[in-house]
């Protein structure tokens, strides 16, 4: 006797369907975190790189970042604002949160504990007849109130994201400029450099008249399309990469001389 078997039953339980939009959740979340995240190093890169430029006198419209770029300097400025600008907060939320938590272990002990819940209860008990004989709430005022405290967290939590935005964006300007401010020192010093190649560096520029012009100073900034060298006596010198036909690194000469050791 021939049995006819009907078509498998291949849809998928309710648990295993929930499971599958539980993980697809996720990874969307994931996803926009990474986005917002690369977005947000991309925009502290470039801040960091216009304080950079801005102390030297540069336009960011010729030294213009990639994207790439834009979120190496992102990382580099978010850990210097971390180290030099947020150390101090976050160690003073460490011993405040240090400080928490040891309360909370002695709240714990049972004869404390029943000495803040009978605190907390005459406290109720005092404030509830005073209460209700100046509020009258009803259902209908509940909901309205809530609806309003939401609105008003919502609004809040804008405001702050946007002042932590531009704060942070500040410090990471800030903190562009303090290298600049640093590279700019060490030139002026003269000491020695413990690398083996120095930030002199020698250019050569094409000349319809002659052959070549050589420029002298310390690289400080490129980009695809321009280069910068500072000379003392005469400042920050610009030149467009399309008119450099070499350009030169000078070595250190100490190091050359063995006076400075390697690591």
């Amino acid at each position: 006797m021939e049995q006819k078997f009907g078509p498998e039953n291949t849809a998928t339980t309710p648990q295993s369907t929930k499971t599958k939009l539980d993980w697809k959740d996720y990874a969307s979340i994931l996803a926009l975190a990474i986005a917002l995240m690369t977005g947000l190093l991309s925009y502290y890169g470039r801040t960091y790189c216009d304080g950079y430029n801005s102390y030297w006198g540069l336009s960011e419209d010729m030294f213009s970042l990639s994207k790439e770029q834009s979120v190496i300097n992102g990382v580099i400025a978010y850990l210097l604002v971390f180290v030099n600008v947020l150390m101090d907060y976050v160690v003073t939320l460490f011993y405040l949160v240090t400080a928490l938590i040891l309360l909370a272990m002695v709240c714990c002990l049972r004869r404390v504990r029943q000495k803040l819940e009978k605190l907390a209860q005459m406290f109720v008990e005092w404030l509830k007849p005073k209460a209700s004989e100046h509020f009258h709430f009803s259902d209908t005022i509940e909901r309205i109130i809530n609806r309003l405290y939401l609105l008003i967290l919502t609004v809040a939590a804008s405001v702050l994201m946007v002042l932590v935005v531009a704060k942070t964006s500040q410090w990471a300007s800030e903190q562009g400029k303090a290298i600049a401010k640093q590279n700019y020192k060490e030139i002026l010093s003269g000491k020695p450099s413990t690398k083996p190649f120095t930030s002199r560096a020698t250019l050569l520029v094409t000349n319809p008249s002659k052959s070549f012009d050589t420029y002298s100073g310390h690289l400080i900034q490129t980009s695809a399309t321009h280069c910068a060298l500072y000379q003392k006596g005469r400042g920050v010198l610009i030149f467009p990469l399309a008119n450099i036909a070499r350009m030169e690194i000078a070595e250190n000469n100490a190091c050359a001389k063995g006076k400075i050791k390697l690591p």
